[in-house]
């Protein structure tokens, strides 16, 4: 099973329990099954550990606040989701109420498979009006379309955010319990840093909100204080709505009951664990709460522990915990966290570990839900009733045949992308094209490295005679092809694998790459065709790619399809430009079993210097040859015969602006182009008026200046 792409939603500028959930998931989770990328929707602010984030090679997308402007939020959304088509295989909403699931719903639309929502809260932070309690039920519908799976950090946070009936499955906020551990040394050295030596330390880690209840966890230090001088208030975190109005009210509070020296508000900190271990003991008297995350940290920590009652019994992990009611008065808390706090701390780490709390067990009942998610939608493709056959043999031999042609620059990339394929049974076909760099050289350099590495010297007879040349010593049950300055992700041969048969056609999504400029050209979703149904929809992405409004991930391309070996026993490349156009509809017409998939897969490099990007005569035939080839093959089929001369007519207007026409050559160009312009083109309207613009450009201009000469005559007169 190849890596699954996640994208994670929830992350903020604050480091909060959620955010504190997400990387501890983040940095356990196995690099060969999970890759995680993240939304950040509020751009305005830079998400917590976006530096850690970005130096593991993780992407993080900018979406405008819905709060500061709406519309432009769901319009980035929206643009997001169609540049990023078919990359991800899995979408995970961390919410904390249900009046925000549009990301589900958009992702419904562009055909991510795996669709989750994770409850981190059970309760609201703010007040519910009749209009929020109207959104809400209104999105609780929404999800039964858009979230097919449900999860939550507790049994309380599921029943109160998805209700008493809807199933759902617990994540348990698990923690990397090594860290927490209780280490004496360390806690005198952070004391010692402190400056908090011989005293009695009372820890607080929470944001500043309503949900905290920040002012009473200081009305509780208040009385603890009188009975006990030589405390201390740690205060861990930040005002999570920015607006540090509540933080303001909490230092108030703490200068009017004379607590300055007494009280450390440390801000929002990523070192906790070591913070945890100048604790002696942690309160959180919360309003409400799904599970916190900090609660298991402190268990780990081995601190006794004071919570309040409306947090769920599900944090009672040890024997540490001790649950106290917020109708009972500040001073009966005091009591109780002097009463039960002088106590050894030792090492909690195996009994956490043993309750499910481990980071490690956690992940990988997250990598059992993404995959067993992907597999029930691939089971059965949205678009037919047909399921996917697996490949027969998941050892067959993979041919891959690389012709090699003045990409001196490129080609090391490109074979090091093929050496360290997670597909292993492999075997590599060089062919240098009598390339005039040191191309040769290289390929003989990595055929040294690598057995399974084969090379053909020959002199240069183009791209479709060095595919030939591979495909007669080819021993592959299978074949793909890859151009020499382009490159593949590690899992290319074994994704594309995965969805072979023996018969069949299946065709992945790429990156274009210009520039430094990527373009994702992603097909969506799993999809399966005949072969009559594929040629349309890869003529409809022409023209549609010709009109500017969209891009072609299917294409007449070789490099984005495995192909069977035995597809090429009778046909054969053309010794011309364009060879892939001029193949392409030949193969496609040997089978009736084509199938789509969503991943990107190949990385096309498009150059000015390439074979496309020639203007010269030649190359403009054999491109228009192979047009006129295809509409030969599909004279028949009307619908298909009416697009591939609307392609035809485009590419030989086209090639009318091409250097170097001899007079001949223009008037061959602008026959076939004019005898293509039809009434059913105007179906494609930008096509239409392209091609005539152009076709008769001169004459517009000549009508042109004539009216504004007559124009100019009639004023003169006056």
């Amino acid at each position: 099973m190849s890596s699954i792409n996640v994208l994670q939603i929830g992350m903020s500028w604050n480091i909060g329990g959620t955010e504190s959930y997400i990387m501890q998931q983040y940095r356990n989770a196995d690099p060969e099954k999970v890759h995680y990328d993240f939304v950040n929707i509020n751009s305005h602010k830079q998400i917590a550990f976006y530096d850690e984030i970005v130096s593991r090679k993780s992407k993080v997308y900018e979406i405008c606040s819905r709060h500061l402007n709406p519309f432009k939020h769901y319009y980035q959304w929206i643009r997001l989701m169609n540049s990023i088509r078919g990359k991800y295989q899995a979408i995970v909403l961390n919410a904390n109420s249900l009046e925000y699931v549009f990301p589900l719903v958009i992702a419904k639309i562009y055909g991510i498979p795996v669709r989750i929502i994770h409850s981190h809260n059970s309760g609201n932070q703010h007040k519910v009006g009749l209009v929020r309690k109207m959104l809400v039920s209104f999105n609780r519908i929404l999800l039964k379309f858009a979230a097919p799976r449900y999860c939550a950090c507790s049994e309380k946070a599921g029943r109160w955010m998805f209700g008493v009936k809807q199933q759902f499955t617990v994540i348990h906020n698990a923690i990397d319990t090594g860290k927490f551990a209780y280490k004496h040394e360390l806690s005198s050295e952070m004391k010692k840093k402190l400056n908090i030596e011989n005293c009695f330390v009372i820890g607080h880690v929470a944001s500043f909100c309503y949900q905290k209840n920040n002012e009473f966890m200081i009305d509780i230090f208040n009385e603890i204080h009188k009975l006990q001088e030589n405390t201390i208030l740690i205060l861990v975190g930040d005002d999570v709505n920015g607006d540090h109005e509540v933080i303001r009210a909490c230092k108030s509070k703490v200068i009017k009951l004379g607590l300055e020296k007494y009280v450390q508000f440390l801000g929002m900190r990523t070192d906790v664990p070591d913070l945890m271990q100048a604790m002696d003991c942690f309160a959180l008297p919360s309003r409400f709460e799904g599970l916190p995350f900090v609660g298991i940290e402190a268990q780990a920590s081995g601190l006794s522990c004071f919570f309040s009652d409306t947090i769920t019994r599900e944090l009672e992990i040890t024997d540490l915990c001790h649950f106290i009611g917020l109708d009972k008065a500040p001073e009966e808390w005091a009591k109780c966290i002097l009463k039960n706090s002088h106590i050894e701390r030792r090492n909690m780490s195996q009994e956490i570990s043993d309750a499910g709390y481990d980071i490690k067990t956690e992940v990988k009942k997250i990598e059992k839900i993404y995959m067993k998610g992907l597999e029930k939608t691939q089971c059965t493709p949205p678009s037919t009733n047909v399921s996917i056959d697996k490949r027969i043999d998941s050892s067959s031999l993979v041919t891959i045949i690389v012709p090699v042609y003045k990409v001196e620059k490129y080609l090391r990339r490109c074979l090091d992308s093929l050496v360290n394929q997670t597909y292993k049974n492999l075997e590599i076909i060089l062919v240098d094209d009598g390339s005039p760099d040191n191309c040769g050289a290289i390929c003989d350099e990595f055929v040294q490295k690598d057995s399974r590495i084969s090379v053909i010297h020959k002199e240069n007879g183009g791209l479709g005679s060095a595919r030939n040349a591979g495909l007669e010593i080819c021993n592959g049950v299978y074949v793909l092809f890859v151009d020499s300055d382009d490159w593949v992700e590690n899992n290319y041969v074994e994704v594309m694998l995965d969805y072979k048969t023996e018969n069949n056609i299946v065709c992945c999504g790429y990156n274009a790459v210009y520039s430094g400029e990527v373009i994702t050209n992603c097909i969506g979703e799993i999809k399966k065709y005949t072969a009559l149904s594929f040629i349309d929809t890869m003529l409809t992405f022409g023209l549609e790619n010709a009109n500017g409004t969209a891009s072609n991930p299917i294409g007449n391309y070789m490099w984005n399809k495995m192909w069977s070996k035995s597809f090429f026993v009778s046909t054969k490349f053309q010794n011309c430009k364009y060879e892939d156009c001029d193949i392409c509809l030949d193969l496609i017409f040997q089978t009736d079993d084509i199938i789509t998939i969503p991943n990107c897969l190949y990385n096309y490099l498009q150059r000015n210097d390439s074979i496309v990007h020639i203007t010269y005569s030649d190359s403009c035939k054999d491109l228009i040859n192979a047009l006129l080839k295809q509409e030969s093959i599909l004279h028949k089929y009307r619908d298909l015969y009416s697009k591939v001369r609307m392609l035809t007519a485009l590419g030989t207007v086209n090639c009318l602006k091409c250097e170097k026409l001899a007079d001949g050559e223009y008037q061959w160009y602008k026959k076939i182009a004019k005898d293509r312009v039809s009434v059913k083109m105007l179906a494609y309207k930008v096509v239409f008026i392209k091609v005539l613009l152009l076709l008769y450009a001169d004459w517009l201009f000549r009508l042109l200046f004539f009216l504004k000469r007559t124009t100019l005559r009639k004023r003169d007169a006056i």
